[in-house]
């Protein structure tokens, strides 16, 4: 086989599979952390495994030790991207509005967190702005905003209290808590504020809109850099290799089993072309004109007829081509209808 030329020679090169494994970490470290792990499992799948099988590096071995590397490379270069991520400060949230046709009726607007990365014993403050007046036609004043702090487990650590609502009032009001957090690493928040129903006496709570999975705010950060950076590092690669490792190494094994049945069944067909084995193949052999030297030469224990060169297999005692008798060495004449050994 000559070797491969053009794009497809450079990509099985030393150099060219170098650049395959360097695309396939970026790409993949690139797609996870901005684009999400939908789009990261078909980048992963795509140039660690499609380009490299296109050109030519079919070997499944190479394949997953491929896919090893970029897995951990990428793990590497995603964690610290992330906790750059987690370090921006949240945005400011609000609740949702509460009357439809005024997008700016939210009960609770603008609630942050100061200082957002901080070092441990930080005494941090929240604050958000309660605004009465939209609470709906029916209800009671708000009766209380409460400020629930998770810790980096997500379970709750803290809750904090304000109940110094005004009867009737429709004046802002700016909320402020405090609390100091001792422990390092990535803490959440939600508030929820209540008001009655006067009719019903049921409660209403009223939530922030986080904007994440879990239905809490993001922050505050506890630590520096690098401590973060350690409380990111396992979840980082606990998803790579669950989200993306798993179905990676699963198409493997679907590759590898069909070029296993592909080689089979070339085997197969490669049997079906070579002569049978045994006495018959043997014996066309000789009746092609074949020498009983070489390839074809008599096995141990089978010997050549000393007339016309034809196999004999042991226990004959005449040649089964042309009759010669084995223990004189003598052409025999050959059958009539009678015994063997007679000519006609």
């Amino acid at each position: 086989m000559e070797p491969t030329s053009g794009i497809k020679g450079f990509l099985t090169s030393l150099p060219g599979k170098a650049l395959l494994l360097v695309v396939g970490i970026l790409a993949t470290a690139a797609s996870f952390t901005y684009l999400g792990i939908i789009v990261a499992i078909p980048v992963i799948l795509l140039v660690g495994l499609a380009l490299p099988i296109w050109a030519g590096l079919k070997r499944p071995r190479y394949l997953a030790l491929t896919g090893l590397v970029i897995l951990v490379v990428a793990g590497a270069i995603i964690a610290p991207l992330l906790t750059q991520e987690v370090m921006i400060p949240s945005a400011a949230a609000s609740s949702s509005a509460v009357n439809a046709s005024n997008p700016h009726s939210m009960l609770l607007q603008n609630a942050s967190v100061s200082p957002f990365n901080a070092a441990p014993g930080t005494n941090f403050t929240w604050t958000v702005t309660v605004y009465p007046q939209y609470v709906p036609k029916g209800n009671t004043s708000p009766l209380w905003l409460n400020l629930n702090l998770m810790d980096i487990a997500g379970a709750l650590a803290e809750t904090l209290n304000f109940t110094h609502f005004a009867a009737n009032s429709t004046a802002p009001v700016v909320v402020t808590f405090h609390a100091s957090i001792a422990t390092a690493g990535i803490w959440s928040w939600q508030m929820n504020l209540s008001y009655r129903s006067i009719s019903r006496g049921t409660l209403t709570f009223v939530l922030l809109n986080a904007g994440s999975g879990f239905n809490a705010v993001e922050g505050p950060v506890v630590g520096s850099f690098l401590t973060t950076l350690g409380s990111v590092f396992p979840g980082v690669y606990l998803s790579v290799f669950l989200y993306l490792g798993i179905p990676f190494f699963f198409v493997l094994l679907i590759y590898l089993f069909l070029k296993n049945r592909q080689r089979r069944r070339q085997e197969a067909e490669q049997r079906s072309h070579d002569p049978p084995p045994g006495v018959d193949g043997a014996r066309a052999s000789s009746a092609a004109g074949t020498s009983p030297t070489g390839a074809n030469a008599p096995r141990p224990n089978e010997q050549a007829c000393p007339n016309c060169g034809a196999v004999i297999y042991p226990n004959e005692s005449f040649c089964w081509k042309c009759g010669t008798s084995l223990a004189s060495g003598n052409p025999a004449p050959l059958p009539t209808s009678g015994g063997p050994g007679q000519r006609p």
